[in-house]
């Protein structure tokens, strides 16, 4: 395995603000400059809110990545002006496919037991035979290698007076859901329309409560998504790995055992419980629900076309 390679390095640039006698203050610091906190800054700016990034890397992020943004996201990304080249770079995907052996059902090569050595699996001799099992006689060489291990956690609490916690130093989810840069990016969403209110004073520094509160409660749905799908994608007892493969088994041929399939609900905008919601004064029979998106729906312009 050769050197790393670097995908795209940034050269040193002097910050004006290293030029100035005096401290330089911004209303808002933001610590990472991943996808969450480059979205951060981003609203914030077409807000007239200014801020400054801190990050401790200089060059794009190597290795593994989100890679799987979702409608919510892509919502956010256009009223932040980069939908459409979000998804000129992207593919887009609506079917997904789950294997089993050669059965389209489920299957995942490169998975690890619970006892396995993380250092002897990283080693060509280990790595080199399951990628060949994938890939065939096709050529390629090994630039990266690496364990991957999650978990689910999350803070108790988002809000700490001044500091507030934003996506993965928030919370983390496993991989399976595509839900760690979702959510992230959507906690910013809901976060800075609120910051630029209370920095303008046109509202209360306990508007900042509700973020707390409503995105506590998308972290909650999020790691019980994806702790469901973890359970099922990569179990950790001969009972699960049972019943698992039982499911994956009979979903060919057995419409509740495909539902029973779970290979990670992908992430979906979270409804909250808050009181910046009022209540409908009348039931609503519509599919519309406060709080979510507007559902997709035919409009009449003027000429009632």
């Amino acid at each position: 395995m050769g050197e790393r390679k670097s995908v795209f390095q940034f050269g040193y640039r002097r910050s004006a603000d290293q030029a100035t006698e005096q401290p330089v203050r911004r209303p808002v610091v933001i610590v990472g400059a991943g996808p969450v906190g480059l979205t951060a800054a981003i609203d914030l700016a077409q807000r007239g809110i200014a801020s400054v990034i801190l990050d401790d890397a200089d060059r794009i992020g190597e290795g593994s990545r989100a890679i799987c943004f979702s409608k919510r996201t892509l919502e956010i990304m256009d009223r932040l002006g980069l939908g459409d080249r979000l998804v000129e770079k992207g593919v887009t995907w609506k079917v997904g496919k789950v294997f089993l052996g050669e059965h389209q059902v489920y299957s995942f090569d490169l998975q690890l037991g619970p006892d396995a050595d993380p250092e002897e699996e990283k080693k060509p001799e280990r790595v080199l035979p399951r990628l060949k099992r994938m890939l065939g006689d096709r050529k390629f060489e090994l630039e990266w290698v690496s364990v991957y291990r999650f978990n689910c956690a999350r803070l108790k609490q988002f809000v700490h007076d001044r500091v507030i916690f934003v996506g993965d130093s928030a919370h983390q989810v496993s991989p399976f859901g595509a839900r760690g840069a979702n959510s992230g990016i959507q906690d910013a969403e809901n976060l800075v329309w609120k910051l630029s209110l209370v920095l303008r004073g046109e509202a209360p520094e306990t508007l900042l409560e509700s973020y707390d509160l409503e995105r506590g409660q998308a972290a909650d749905e999020n790691i019980s998504h994806s702790t469901r799908s973890t359970d099922f994608i990569a179990p950790r007892t001969t009972q699960e790995r049972v019943l698992r493969n039982a499911v994956l088994q009979l979903a060919p041929h057995a419409p509740f055992a495909r539902r029973m399939v779970n290979s990670g609900r992908l992430s979906v905008a979270s409804r909250y419980d808050t009181p910046l919601s009022t209540a409908d004064a009348e039931p609503f029979g519509g599919s519309a629900r406060l709080g979510l998106p507007v559902p997709d729906a035919p409009l009449d312009d003027r000429d009632g076309r």
